[in-house]
Formats: structure tokens, C-alpha cells, sequence
């Protein structure tokens, strides 16, 4: 078995091909349910349809003859005009002859209804696209200082000594973009300059490596888009289990929420703020009512340490209130250069708020997921959504965080894990329900929410119950 992070041959045998690059679709990175179908996703492959109810392997789908050679682990959810939703996904291409994006619209029913491609020039050397944003009339996509270590590919890959991700290096002293690609049939904002065919608008950026986003939007006709993601103070992939000491809890490779807002007039960046001190990743939002909207609630998995320095594992899940008004003001005349991580010793941006969930001491938290109360309606997993970031579901409109949090949680004290459910609007008080799991359950990726019941049918008798043992013994 070989991938990009393994070193060597899938046998182990010090001999193989460096430059067979064709890995095994392994389909592990992201979990998409739409048009009654559900996919799991690899970014460097197309994705593998199972049967929703069985999980049964059916196999690689090209969404109909649609789709290139692949898509992402990562997808938004965009509202149109008529009130339904659209699942926009995209696909990276990297190849010797140049590398590409490729963006899909999937209507509620699954249909491709609006597929675009665009050449991918950023000057550097090595495209890492992870995940992107949607909003009215832009894709968004933050491009990293990435550069690939070519001496070390046939120094050291080629001996078995490294891995591919080991060789992709985070350059701290470059710059970032930020990339806004056209959605087809969405001309410009007036007062936007049109960028030329098949390009995008830049604005640069200071130095940000991202993993994952939370959310972008347009405010002021379009004229500004203000972009949340999760940015990285150094980004490594070399560190394993095997190397890590306490001394990567100090500062290093964490995480923080930073708020970019981009003028698309001038196409600079008119402020980068971090939003909270606290170390977090995996965010969600309400995708039914705030995706590509005004918003004001994010929710991620958290370190338990409040400090702007030491941080440590995910050990509590943070609800975030975002005041809309930050990044607004205009930067002082004379300001310094702007930093992805701002300019603040500590502590968290003027007007946010924030609130915690601890399940335990000896307990590690999942990524979570945002459950709308009322169902949605409107699209296939569907919702209807109005302008100010409520949702419209079967009970007329609701507020922003008027749902539920579902939450994986492993206890490291007994070995097993729990899914836990909580009210978004208060997590602090804690689970409204948990569900028990006769088992571990592992550190994983990305997942989704399902508004269809896809599990056995609760009458039939025949469908085993879980019963606890009637004897725990002590591994």
C-alpha cells in the first residue's frame, strides 16, 4: 500500500519506480450526500458511490460523464435566487503540462447544472488546494507560499528515506493569494473590474497556510468579500507520532481563526485580523442558512489551553460569536505590513465571544457538525435560506444557531467513544443526549449531515439490537 505519506515501496522492498506517482483511490477524505446519492471523497481521485442505506460499494462515479479525473473532499453549499440550494465542489489537476481547477454546481436533484475550468498560474512552484469557498459571484481559493523540495525527491523519496508530503515546504517569508474564479452566468459586481478570460482577481496576501475554511461572503454590493479560515503559523508534514515532543505545543504548527477582508475595487487586502487566541480546527457553520452568507456562528474542535503561545490537542468543542462589523475599520495610516495572524499580543478580537464544551479530561473531540432543528426544504438535502443568515425550514424562519451540534468524542480513560449532541445555542450546559459506541472511535477527516434517515428500518425485528455485556474485563 502506498500513498503520499508513506515512504517506499508498498512491499517495503528498498527498490522501486519514484516517479509512479498512481496511487490507490482510498476515497477516505470526505463524505457527501446529494441528489439521494452518497459519496466518499479522495481529493486526488473521483469519488466512490455507496449505497446509502447498506454502505455497499457500487464504485468510482463520474457524476454522469461530468467530471474530470477528480474531486475534492470539500464542497459548499450555495443559495440561488429561486431559493434552492447548489452543491459547488471542484477538483485540483496537476500534471507536466500545466496544472488547472476544475469547479462543478450540482442542482438538488444532482445534476451537473454549471462546470467550469481554469488554468492555475500562481508563480509558485507546487498547488496545495485543500478545500475552497463559495459566494454570490466568486470562487474562492487561498493559495499558500508552497514550494516542493525537488533535491530531496530524488535524494531522499527516491531512496525510501521520506514521504511526497515531506518534501512540500512551507515557506514563511513568501506571500499568499487569494484567488476569486467568476461562477459562470455571474458578471461582476458593479464597480468590480472584470478580470480576463479564464483568470481570476488576485489580492495578495500576507504569508497563510490553510487546511480548511469556514466561510466567505460579499458585503457592500460585492465591492468587498470578507473570507474566515483556519491559517496555520507553520505547517509541517513531517510530524508523526514517532517525533513529537512538548516542545511542538509551543507555538509551531498551530491553528488559528483570521478574518481577511479583500477589496475587489483596489484587489488588495483591506485588513487580516485573528478572530480568537484559542488553537482549533475542523470549524462548521449552519451550511442551510449561512454558507456564502452574512454569518455569525462558527463551531470547532478546540484545544482546552487559553494561552498565545502553548496550545495542545482538541479537547474541547468552541462556539464562536463573530460581531459582523470586524474588519470594517480601515488600517491606520503608516500600519505595518499586514499579518495573517494580526498584530495583538493575545486574547481574542474586540466584540467576539465565545463558549465551551469539556467532555473530560482524558477526552479527545471530532469534527462536529451543524444539524438545522427544522428540517430544511428546497433542495435534495435541501434548505431554503433567507438574506440575514436564518434559515427557512418547515417552521418558518429560525435563528442562525437554532439547531444542533453532533459531535464524535473518544475517552481515552475506557477506550471507547461516545457521539455527543448538544443544543447549538447553549453547548456550554453540555449533551442534550449521547450515544454510546461499544468501541473506539479513531482521529478521522470530514464527514456529513444527512437530513434523510438512511439507517435500518427501527420496526423490523429482524435488525439486531445492541445490548450492553453483561461483563467488562480490563484489557
Amino acid at each position: 500500500y502506498r500513498n503520499a505519506f508513506t515512504r517506499g515501496a508498498a512491499d517495503g522492498s528498498p527498490l522501486f519506480n519514484p516517479l509512479d506517482l498512481n496511487f490507490k483511490n482510498v476515497a477516505n477524505t470526505g463524505v457527501l450526500y446529494w441528489g439521494n446519492k452518497l459519496y466518499a471523497l479522495w481529493e486526488v481521485g473521483r469519488p466512490y458511490e455507496l449505497q446509502p442505506h447498506t454502505l455497499d460499494t457500487v464504485g468510482e462515479s463520474d457524476l454522469g460523464g461530468q467530471l474530470g479525473q477528480r474531486l475534492a473532499g470539500h464542497y459548499r453549499l450555495a443559495r440561488e435566487r429561486d431559493g434552492t440550494h447548489r452543491c459547488v465542489a471542484f477538483g485540483a489537476q496537476v500534471s507536466l503540462a500545466g496544472s488547472h481547477l476544475e469547479f462543478y454546481e450540482m442542482d438538488p436533484s444532482g445534476a451537473i447544472a454549471a462546470k467550469s475550468k481554469y488554468p492555475l498560474n500562481t508563480g509558485s512552484d507546487i498547488m496545495f488546494v485543500h478545500d475552497m469557498l463559495v459566494t454570490d459571484h466568486w470562487y474562492v481559493v487561498l493559495m499558500g507560499p508552497m514550494r516542493f523540495d525537488m533535491r530531496r525527491f530524488f535524494t531522499e523519496y527516491a531512496a525510501s528515506r521520506t514521504s511526497l508530503a515531506e518534501l512540500l515546504v512551507y515557506d514563511k517569508a513568501g506571500r499568499s493569494q487569494i484567488l476569486f474564479y467568476p461562477r459562470p452566468g455571474k458578471p461582476c459586481p458593479p464597480g468590480v473590474p472584470t478580470p480576463p478570460p479564464n483568470a481570476p482577481v488576485v489580492v495578495p496576501a500576507p504569508p497563510a497556510f490553510s487546511f480548511h475554511h469556514v466561510n466567505a461572503y460579499e458585503e457592500d454590493g460585492g465591492r468587498r468579500v470578507v473570507l474566515d479560515t483556519i491559517v496555520w503559523q507553520d505547517m509541517a508534514l513531517d510530524v508523526t507520532q514517532h517525533n513529537v515532543t512538548t516542545a511542538y505545543y509551543q507555538g509551531g504548527c498551530r491553528t488559528q481563526l483570521v478574518r481577511m477582508t479583500a477589496d475587489m475595487v483596489t484587489r488588495r487586502l483591506a485588513s487580516c485580523e485573528r478572530v480568537v487566541q484559542r488553537t482549533l480546527e475542523f470549524p462548521a457553520i449552519n451550511n442551510w442558512g449561512a454558507s456564502g452568507r452574512p454569518y455569525q456562528y462558527a463551531y470547532c474542535a478546540a484545544d482546552a489551553v487559553d494561552d498565545p503561545k502553548a496550545w495542545a490537542p482538541a479537547q474541547a468543542l468552541l462556539k464562536i460569536r463573530i460581531p459582523r462589523e470586524l474588519g470594517r475599520a480601515p488600517p491606520p495610516p503608516h500600519a505595518p505590513p499586514l499579518s495573517a495572524l494580526g498584530e495583538r499580543a493575545g486574547g481574542d478580537a474586540p466584540g467576539v465571544v465565545t463558549s465551551e464544551w469539556r467532555p473530560g479530561p482524558r477526552c479527545f473531540v471530532n469534527e462536529p457538525f451543524f444539524v438545522p432543528r427544522s428540517p430544511p426544504v428546497g433542495s435534495s438535502s435541501g434548505a431554503s435560506s433567507n438574506g440575514s443568515g436564518g434559515i427557512a425550514g418547515s417552521g418558518g424562519e429560525q435563528a442562525e444557531d437554532d439547531g444542533w451540534i453532533i459531535v464524535g468524542v473518544h475517552d481515552a480513560e475506557v477506550q471507547r467513544a461516545h457521539i455527543a449532541i448538544l443544543d447549538a445555542q447553549r453547548i456550554e450546559e453540555g449533551p442534550v443526549a449521547s450515544i454510546a459506541l461499544p468501541h473506539a472511535l479513531p482521529p478521522g477527516l470530514h464527514g456529513c449531515w444527512a437530513p434523510d434517515y438512511l439507517g435500518p428500518d427501527p420496526n423490523d425485528l429482524g435488525v439486531p439490537k445492541w445490548r450492553e455485556p453483561n461483563r467488562i474485563r480490563q484489557l
